[in-house]
């Protein structure tokens, strides 16, 4: 793929993969030592299949320099292959690599979480100005429909995900109008935040987008609303829609010209938009057909009036926080 950037701005993205501890512990808890010592052998594989410098570390000590296996802040029984920052230009590199944990964690036995979602950082080099992050985060607004029905897909699906607390809910027109409001007069990064995160929930819930991380020390928006990567394909599919949404977001600078807005929800686009957006960006960056295809199929649901003809005003999702 060429390396076409989004102006002066390299996208860089960071995932994460759920995995099960392979022969868990059954006591009721267990020592650092010994959560070191049961995934031992999965970073064994992991360097063998050609994964140099791959680490183990507790979530919050993770820098992002190499491909690190983190615990899992949900599940103790859980754990997080967590990538280092990839460029997303730089196919070549980052496509190999997931090549090489697909196959290391079959090779021992493993296979990726059925229960815990994949999630996906984003940022950029330079990194983003409070312009770009007010554009991305308009533009997530703008395709409040499209992640809404995304959401009830995968919420409707047999397959666990982290979509029903973390859906974006517009619980009113008056709401999501003073949403846009905050976002165009946002001074700092911390009103976004604010701005992004529904009435009365708490930080980081109900949302697809989790802005809370850019008031944190890594400063970066967090997709979260997919399901579990069981394949390389799944994986492929998730950071592309994240990061060719960002592009978008950032090439027109929050305002898409080709939406069409949905009635009587202005200013929100129709469902099907998101997927437009998406596909837009694909050709511009010279997406592989196959790529395309995988993109379409998981969004096929945006076409789907039967889920997304109403019931989302006013819904309350009830769920856990995610990080």
């Amino acid at each position: 793929m060429p390396c076409t950037q989004t102006g002066s701005r390299h996208l860089i993205f960071v995932i994460e993969l759920a995995m099960k501890i392979p022969y868990p512990p059954t006591a009721p808890s267990y020592t650092d030592r010994q959560w070191r010592r049961f995934l031992e052998p999965v970073r064994a594989a992991l360097q063998g299949a050609g994964l140099q410098n791959c680490t183990i570390k507790m979530k919050p000590h993770n820098d992002f320099r190499t491909w690190c296996i983190t615990d899992n802040l949900d599940d103790r029984y859980w754990f997080d292959i967590v990538s280092p920052k990839l460029s997303y230009y730089n196919q070549g590199v980052w496509r190999h690599q997931l090549c090489q944990i697909y196959a290391a964690i079959r090779s021992i036995g493993m296979s990726p979480s059925e229960l815990w979602a994949t999630k996906i950082h984003v940022a950029a080099n330079p990194v983003f100005l409070q312009k770009d992050l007010n554009a991305i985060a308009q533009t997530v607004l703008l395709h409040t429909h499209g992640f809404n029905a995304l959401a009830w897909d995968l919420w409707g699906g047999e397959v666990h995900t982290d979509a029903q607390p973390l859906i974006w809910v517009p619980l009113s027109h008056l709401h999501m109008s003073r949403c846009f409001n905050d976002i165009q007069s946002a001074g700092v990064t911390e009103d976004i935040a604010k701005a992004m995160n529904p009435e009365g929930a708490e930080r980081g819930r109900m949302r697809a987008w989790n802005f809370w991380p850019l008031v944190d020390p890594t400063p970066d928006p967090k997709y979260n609303l997919a399901s579990a990567s069981k394949t390389i394909e799944d994986a492929l599919t998730w950071i592309n829609l994240v990061c060719l949404f960002v592009r978008g977001a950032l090439v027109h600078n929050g305002e898409w010209p080709r939406g069409t807005l949905k009635q009587p929800d202005w200013p929100m686009f129709l469902e099907t938009d998101l997927l437009k957006l998406v596909l837009e960006q694909a050709d511009e960056v010279a997406l592989s057909a196959a790529e395309k295809g995988q993109l379409q199929q998981r969004l096929a649901c945006l076409a789907d009036e039967s889920r997304n003809r109403g019931g989302w005003a006013g819904l309350q999702v009830v769920g856990r926080t995610s990080n």
